[in-house]
């Protein structure tokens, strides 16, 4: 009898010792599965968020294929900073406001064109949307331009702040603008804006007001891309 009841004992005892591991392994098991969750939500979000931004920073859609040439952008923006000097010039003092109010909303005007966009026929778009630029977008992304021009009508001084501090300005615009697949300076990046021009082979872009219509044929390189 003595002996049925230690085998017993040890039985117990051997079924705990089974139970034990399957007890305390469970919660870690579950634990580091939690934790891979965890992990595969944030790596989503984070490829999620790279997506978004590599939508609006470096785009590869149908817009991309209508960038501005750079020197038609130059051509529209001089025109614009002429316009400026003449406000200043032809109706000073009061045109000093002027001249600020215009370089700030001018590519809200005429769907997304200013009087020099409009000559050269370039349109200021935003990049999440099937719309021209508005006046918020406008001011946004001519905020560096507006600060430049400030330089030049401080007095005495202006001129020398213009060539050191606003060239360097104009420079860095110039870098981003140049390297980016889709012409986005920084006041671009800030506002959510193209300025775009002709577009290449395959790639039509139709205006209707503001709202546009990206179409795409076959022999586009970014045929079946989404629309932005």
């Amino acid at each position: 009898m003595n002996g049925e009841n230690e085998n017993i004992k040890d039985n117990d005892g051997a079924a705990r010792k089974k139970q034990l591991p399957e007890e305390t392994t469970q919660p870690d098991g579950f634990d580091r599965r939690v934790g891979n969750r965890r992990g595969e939500t944030s790596d989503s979000s984070a490829v999620e968020r790279r997506l978004r931004l590599d939508r609006r920073k470096d785009s590869d859609e149908p817009l991309a294929a209508c960038r501005a040439p750079m020197l038609n952008r130059f051509l529209a923006r001089l025109i614009d900073c002429l316009i400026f000097g003449g406000l200043c010039l032809i109706l000073y003092p009061v045109g000093i406001l002027a001249g600020f109010t215009y370089i700030l909303i001018a590519d809200g005007l005429w769907n997304g064109r200013s009087v020099g966009k409009r000559i050269i026929g370039l349109h200021t778009v935003q990049v999440n949307g099937r719309r021209t630029a508005e006046f918020k977008h406008s001011v946004l992304r001519n905020l560096s331009v507006a600060f430049v021009l400030l330089l030049a009508v401080i007095p005495i001084i202006g001129w020398l702040l213009l060539i050191t501090i606003g060239v360097l300005v104009a420079a860095f615009e110039f870098y981003l603008a140049w390297t980016d697949s889709g012409g986005q300076r920084a006041g671009d990046i800030l506002a959510g804006t193209l300025v775009i021009g002709e577009c290449g082979p395959g790639v039509k872009i139709r205006f209707d007001g503001p709202n546009m219509n990206i179409e795409t044929s076959g022999d586009s390189p970014l045929d079946g891309a989404d629309s932005p």
